[in-house]
């Protein structure tokens, strides 16, 4: 199981995403985080964290950003899954804040003894 997830700029930037409301919004990003390592997802629980109807659900079908697998169950697919996920390096670029350019910082003080 994953532990961290990465959705695209240019999906969450365009204008299918961008015209949904902030509801739909969250069910989706939630749908994302909660979904499995193939971009499968039990909808319930995650619709009840985000305070979802089942009309919100419906929006993000008719969007076409998820295709519903199980009607009985609700159990999804992510379709933009592989966009989503096809470069699993961008979630972690270490980089350092601290260069030549910047000194570090002062130590504490000491503390007085009580």
């Amino acid at each position: 199981m994953k532990d961290s997830f990465v959705i695209s700029k240019h999906l969450i930037k365009s204008t299918r995403f961008l015209r949904l409301n902030g509801v739909v919004q969250a069910l989706y990003i939630h749908l994302n985080a909660d979904a499995d390592d193939f971009g499968i997802v039990d909808v319930l629980a995650t619709m009840r964290q985000t305070n979802a109807s089942e009309q919100d659900l419906l929006t993000l079908i008719s969007v076409g950003l998820i295709t519903m697998l199980d009607q009985k169950d609700l159990i999804v697919y992510i379709n933009d899954w592989n966009l989503n996920n096809n470069n699993r390096d961008v979630r972690f670029i270490k980089i350092s804040l601290r260069s030549s350019r910047f000194p570090p910082p002062p130590a504490p003080a000491p503390r007085p003894l009580s």
